[in-house]
């Protein structure tokens, strides 16, 4: 008779938790030969990175395969970028500069470009609102982030 083993999965507080990084989600994979993955807390805004595989081991002792797999928290990376002062698409943002769009125009970005010289390097970063206004971003401020 063949034996039934059952397969439990564990969640993702679980496995940050055994690894000491309870209230962490993962916001960051890379690297070639070593490779480190972030992880952020919200609550508390602190940023920290891991080794969570190095194929110079060939005896595998610094893989972690539970955080190499782990999917990465999209939630948590708005969140972050938001902390660190970043404008994302989405975001309610007021004009407070500028000669194209009025001041004082309220919208949604609802698309962020770049803006290259004819070298191609990026200058700046062109911004769509909701209303089809178009403007630079540092002409804009946030309002709400979303």
């Amino acid at each position: 008779m063949a034996q039934v083993y059952e397969i439990k999965e564990k969640s993702v507080e679980q496995i940050m938790a055994e690894h000491g990084l309870a209230g962490y989600r993962k916001v960051l994979h890379e690297g070639g030969t070593f490779v480190f993955g972030g992880f952020y807390n919200p609550e508390t805004k602190d940023f920290t990175t891991r080794c969570i595989r190095d194929y110079d081991y060939s005896d595998c002792s610094r893989d972690d395969d539970d955080l190499y797999y782990m999917e990465i928290d999209e939630e948590a990376v708005r969140k972050m970028k938001h902390d660190q002062g970043f404008i994302l698409e989405g975001d309610l943002v007021v004009v407070y500069k500028g000669r194209n769009v009025r001041i004082g125009t309220i919208g949604y970005i609802r698309e962020i470009k770049p803006w290259k010289d004819k070298y191609g390097r990026t200058q700046s970063y062109k911004v769509t609102l909701s209303g089809g206004e178009r403007t630079y971003l540092h002409n804009v401020r946030l309002l709400e982030a979303m």
